[in-house]
């Protein structure tokens, strides 16, 4: 029991997170019970709908009925699950944070023998996709914005640039060590550089500029990685 006086420590991201996925584990979509693999699959569906949402309007422009409108679940079930517009952005951004990861490490999973070439292939699918283009990247644009105002957000795109610096690093010092590019490259600096690029992309992208230039510019851009 808590003594009276003393202030409840407040729940980080990860942990508002695990709570979610309980909740929705549990099958509190919709008021229909449901198994923890399909449960899984509608949350997924959720925060895809939710990202879609914020993308094209911004957080400002997003209500809790655009919210109940675009997942298809009541009021209720939002705020069981979530907690309110702001615990759902925030679910949205650790989902939108965590696929871009997983693209990061695929696209070096495939081009091994060189970190240039997985670094162009990793940003072109995300920022350059045709399917996609110019929608840029969700942590350049509208968390950016709250980022401004909410420090919790800020604070996780801070932790997130930073793990995506050394997740690039990383990943040119594996290819160091296998001998695929030169030891005298510093790793660090290829991750900062990497993690730059990725968001001068996504901004660009989203100020107009065209598909074709942002494209061009990047093989500029890691064509002279490779020379430095």
């Amino acid at each position: 029991m808590c003594q009276h006086g003393t202030a409840r420590a407040q729940p980080s991201y990860i942990d508002k997170r695990r709570r979610l996925e309980v909740l929705l584990s549990n099958g509190h979509i919709m008021d229909m019970p449901m198994s923890a693999d399909k449960a899984r699959d509608k949350r997924t569906l959720v925060i895809e709908k939710a990202t879609e949402l914020f993308w094209r309007q911004g957080y400002d422009g997003v209500s809790i009925g655009d919210l109940v409108e675009a997942t298809g679940l009541n009021r209720y079930t939002l705020y069981q699950a979530f907690g309110g517009k702001r615990e759902i952005f925030i679910a949205v951004l650790l989902h939108y944070i965590e696929e871009s990861f997983a693209e990061v490490a695929e696209a070096f999973s495939h081009h091994h023998d060189s970190p240039y070439e997985a670094l162009y292939h990793s940003l072109y699918s995300k920022m350059l996709d045709p399917e996609m283009f110019p929608a840029g990247c969700l942590m350049c644009t509208t968390s950016v914005d709250v980022a401004a105002k909410d420090p919790e957000v800020a604070q996780i795109l801070n932790d997130t640039v930073m793990s995506m610096n050394e997740a690039f690093s990383t990943r040119f010092a594996e290819a160091q060590r296998g001998g695929r590019v030169s030891a005298e490259q510093n790793p660090t600096a290829f991750g900062e550089l990497a993690t730059s690029l990725y968001f001068s992309l996504g901004v660009q992208a989203r100020m107009g500029r065209s598909r074709e230039s942002l494209s061009a510019a990047l093989r500029t851009t890691i064509d002279s990685l490779k020379l430095s």
